[in-house]
């Protein structure tokens, strides 16, 4: 039986819109699905919703509906958000639901039968929006919340109580050896919680207070504190209690959680499980995203929400970004120019200009066909080519150990490298220059086919170990190259395997995978958003012009429309029935060849434009003239003097780059 995963997020309290850090959990999870899908790894995801608790019934009384229908409407949109952003998950567990209400009274009713749960009496301030008394330490001056901002109100309820103390020492023996936590920082702060725990969890509401929840089993007139009722969630997952005890799914159980509620995961948790019999899981903890250097949230009205990334961003964007800078576990700062600067310079210019180097250009010199690795296996590596096979397969290693880890920074950082390598190979080896001369060179033929197949094959390497992050652009991508997807679970091993692409394999032309994102600054907001080029900018994101030439001003929306990119010059001859007229050939790196016929015939003699690279705009609609069509434009200035003169760029500039 192949080996089993179970990873989970929190529930989310269902008071509100998803928000970047509900999104930042819920990605990572489905990361860590996707990679160990990729070792044939049988693997459950969970998320869903917390719905029970006095604040949810306050605000269903605000609305005016019951707080069933609240939670309904509440988790149906959050259920079609994930989806929508294709995020995949196996249980969308709801506390409300009939299944979760069974398996919470069976848990309070063992705890209880074991002798771990009592009544007992308590005043204290509390705050409905933790839901809990709190500490000295957790209210400012005036008793506000110190994470909610609200005024605590002093209370005195008579509730039961579980016997959280009586299992500090066997969770503090798990945090040591590592068993709960892995991460060090987080070990460290769970022992100092430990230490100061000198009360007992309160577990149940009267229904004088709150009727919003599950009734306990031995006494009708309590119902389930939240966190005795949210917790036990993931073990409703597997299927309840028994399950739990006998089948391996929760054995291997990663909870993935933000580090806000280390606690109630970290230390009431293991002692409700400890209590009913089960192993303890292992917790997955990731910082905060902040703005503004402080903790996202919505109570804060901080929060960057699902609708405003969708309508800037991308999820790609989004993805790269947070998962690419840090390892979970520690904050992020984020902002719409940190999402861009990174997809532009590893997405839109990394991926996507090896692709433009590579799939279009092989598939042009080898009749469409993935281009012939056999020589490479028989006449033996350059040094240059057995360093990047050398590292494509140290890579898979990397990312694979990095992801075991949950260390998404490690894997993605590998991947670039290995871009960044290879793109150094290309611009080393100049498989453009190669394949012009291949039809008179059979030297030239051989040399492009060796630099262009082993370039594919990187790419091919990138599209696999890339997949957990960017599922569905790296299918695109891998089908480009001719893989088939169908066995998902070998996607490491196939990745390791360098050479394992057969020659005739079809490469097929794709769309810019990743097309380049643009900041435009806002009138009321120094964040930016982001477009696409050809795209609009979110609603009030114009920038606002000072400039005397205000009224000659274009929108950003129309230059980003734009695409000028580095062109070389295979071609170029004299127009003849023209004075004015000269027809070049342009590499763009990917495609066809551009044909251009440029009025530049009384400045620029044919020989002087030969083999220079020229910036282009390479999606201008073509132009039927009497000569031919023209696919573009080569740029030029024009002097005092009237003299034309085409943009000439430096030689090591990249064929295909994109003005950025």
């Amino acid at each position: 039986m192949p080996e089993c995963r179970y990873f989970t997020t929190p529930i989310y309290y269902a008071s509100g819109q998803a928000h970047a850090g509900h999104l930042y959990t819920t990605t990572l999870m489905q990361v860590l699905k996707e990679h160990n899908l990729s070792l044939g790894r049988q693997v459950t995801t969970l998320t869903g919703m917390d719905e029970h608790g006095e604040k949810i019934a306050e605000k269903a009384t605000a609305k005016g509906v019951t707080p069933q229908k609240f939670v309904d409407q509440l988790a149906e949109k959050w259920s079609q958000t994930w989806k929508e952003l294709g995020l995949s998950f196996d249980v969308f567990m709801r506390t409300s639901s009939a299944e979760h209400k069974k398996n919470v009274q069976e848990i309070f009713q063992y705890c209880y039968d074991k002798g771990d749960i009592y009544f007992g009496e308590h005043s204290g301030r509390y705050c409905v929006d933790c839901e809990d008394f709190l500490t000295e330490k957790e209210m400012d001056s005036e008793q506000r919340c110190l994470i909610h901002g609200r005024p605590t109100e002093l209370r005195t309820e008579g509730n039961y109580y579980f016997r959280t103390t009586k299992y500090r020492e066997q969770i503090r023996e798990a945090v040591k050896s590592g068993r709960l936590v892995r991460n060090k920082r987080y070990a460290n702060e769970l022992l100092g919680l430990l230490d100061a725990l000198d009360s007992e969890l309160s577990i149940s509401r009267p229904k004088t207070r709150t009727q919003w929840g599950i009734e306990l089993p031995f006494d009708s007139d309590h119902v389930s504190y939240v966190w005795f009722d949210a917790l036990p969630n993931y073990v409703t997952g597997v299927g309840g209690i028994e399950k739990a005890r006998n089948e391996p799914l929760w054995k291997n159980a990663t909870h993935i959680i933000g580090k806000d509620i280390l606690k109630f995961h970290g230390v009431f948790w293991p002692a409700m499980l400890l209590s009913l019999d089960l192993p303890l899981p292992q917790l997955l903890i990731h910082g905060w995203l902040l703005q503004g250097g402080e903790k996202m949230s919505k109570s804060k009205g901080n929060a960057v929400t699902i609708d405003l990334l969708r309508d800037t961003l991308n999820k790609d964007a989004f993805v790269n970004g947070v998962f690419r800078l840090v390892n979970p576990g520690e904050d992020l700062e984020i902002s719409a120019s940190l999402l861009v600067e990174r997809y532009n310079a590893d997405l839109a210019n990394g991926v996507g200009n090896l692709l433009s180097r590579t799939l279009g250009l092989a598939a042009k010199a080898f009749d469409g066909e993935f281009p012939d690795l056999s020589q490479v296996k028989d006449s033996g590596w350059s040094e240059q080519e057995a360093t990047l096979k050398d590292q494509a397969e140290g890579c898979v290693v990397a990312v694979s150990e990095a992801l075991e880890e949950a260390k998404t920074a490690d894997a993605l950082q590998s991947i670039w490298r290995l871009i960044s390598t290879t793109d150094k190979y290309i611009t080393e080896n100049k498989p453009w220059e190669l394949v012009r001369k291949s039809g008179t060179d059979a030297e030239s033929k051989q040399a492009a086919r060796r630099v262009l197949g082993v370039s594919c094959a990187v790419v091919r390497t990138v599209g696999y170990l890339s997949y957990p992050f960017f599922p569905e652009k790296m299918s695109d991508l891998l089908a480009s190259v001719g893989e088939d997807l169908s066995d998902r679970g070998s996607f490491y091993e196939r990745a390791a395997d360098f050479l394992a692409a057969t020659p005739g394999r079809r490469l097929s032309k794709r769309s810019p995978l990743f097309p380049r994102l643009e900041i435009v600054e806002t009138e009321d907001s120094t964040s930016g958003s982001a477009v696409s080029p050809g795209s609009s900018a979110l609603p009030a994101e114009k920038a606002k012009s000072n400039s005397p030439k205000a009224g000659k001003t274009i929108s950003f929306k129309d230059f980003a429309r734009v695409s000028v990119r580095v062109g070389l010059v295979e071609k170029v001859e004299i127009v003849e029935g023209s004075d004015k007229l000269l027809r070049l050939e342009i590499c763009l790196g990917e495609d066809d060849n551009l044909q251009v016929f440029s009025g530049i015939r009384k400045w620029v003699k044919p020989e002087e434009l030969a083999g220079r690279k020229v910036l282009v705009v390479s999606n201008l609609e073509p132009r039927k003239m009497r000569f031919g069509v023209s696919e573009g434009m080569v740029l030029s200035t024009e002097s005092g003097d009237g003299t034309v003169r085409p943009v000439i760029v430096d030689d090591s500039l990249d064929v295909g780059a994109e003005l950025a």
